[in-house]
């Protein structure tokens, strides 16, 4: 009996050395992918730079939830960053201190359904836009472009990448107010009425980053359509090597050019 009940002690203590495996296991298995948008407001800003938390009201009554950076110094110029598909604006974080320390205010969105941007003001839940549903993002850079005015900025650059580069587009064509735009594999394909948004940017400047092998529809072939509706508008287009999509080209380094760093200096050539 004695050797029975010895078996049992180190069956059991096997047993939970094997749970006790499994729990780690578990654990691990939530922490999100490096690739997977993050939902810390603070990761990957430097020391020092923190965002106030705001809600956005759209004409549509679509609540969007926002991050609003100040400069240490008061400022009349701003920058809007508009992410893309199944991302949020916590992935704009590795570049945001840049730009706060280069003097600009800067809002960073959830588009609607994406993030924090999950309801409407009467308290229902959207998820993220279908298809022919994506136009209506829009609404979503309007609202932060009234809060932005609303907070004495006169002069704003918009970045957007994939389909937030289109929206991007639609912000600049319809406000004065927007002096020039930033596109990450720009997507001319999301909605005809992008078209005729391109051709109504007047002398707006526009800058376009894409890779040749992005099979996401931001590639040569969607920035060159770009580029034949931008006839009056001053415009330049970087092409690199690679399928890097949108946001993934952050923080990258394409032969000599920092795709950060150039971004910064495209900022200034808009606001300054």
């Amino acid at each position: 009996m004695k050797i029975y009940a010895n078996i049992a002690v180190v069956l059991l203590a096997f047993a939970a050395l094997i749970f006790s495996g499994c729990g780690e296991q578990k654990t691990s298995s939530t922490t999100p992918a490096a690739n997977e948008p993050s939902a810390n407001t603070t990761e990957n800003l430097p020391e020092g730079v923190a965002p106030e938390n705001v809600n956005l009201t759209t004409e549509d009554d679509i609540i969007i939830n926002a991050n609003y950076y100040k400069p240490a110094e008061p400022t009349t110029n701003a920058v809007i960053l508009i992410h893309q598909r199944a991302s949020n604006k916590e992935a704009w974080n590795p570049i945001i201190g840049k730009i706060v320390a280069r003097g600009y205010a800067v809002l960073a969105i959830d588009m609607r359904g994406h993030g924090k941007s999950t309801k409407t003001t009467d308290g229902q839940t959207i998820g993220e836009p279908g298809q022919g549903q994506w136009w209506e993002c829009k609404k979503d850079a309007q609202a932060a472009l009234n809060f932005l005015l609303g907070k004495g900025i006169k002069k704003v650059a918009v970045v957007g990448a994939s389909v937030g580069a289109s929206i991007a587009v639609y912000c600049a064509s319809e406000n004065a107010e927007v002096k020039g735009i930033i596109l990450l594999s720009p997507v001319i394909a999301i909605d005809r009425a992008v078209v005729q948004a391109v051709s109504s940017l007047g002398s707006r400047r526009v800058f376009m980053y894409y890779t040749r092998n992005d099979d996401r529809g931001g590639n040569g072939e969607s920035v060159q359509q770009f580029a034949e509706r931008m006839a009056d508008t001053p415009h330049q287009a970087h092409a690199f090597d690679g399928s890097d999509h949108g946001m993934q080209m952050l923080g990258e380094k394409y032969g000599d050019l920092d795709v950060n760093e150039n971004i910064l200096k495209e900022l200034d050539s808009i606001l300054k």
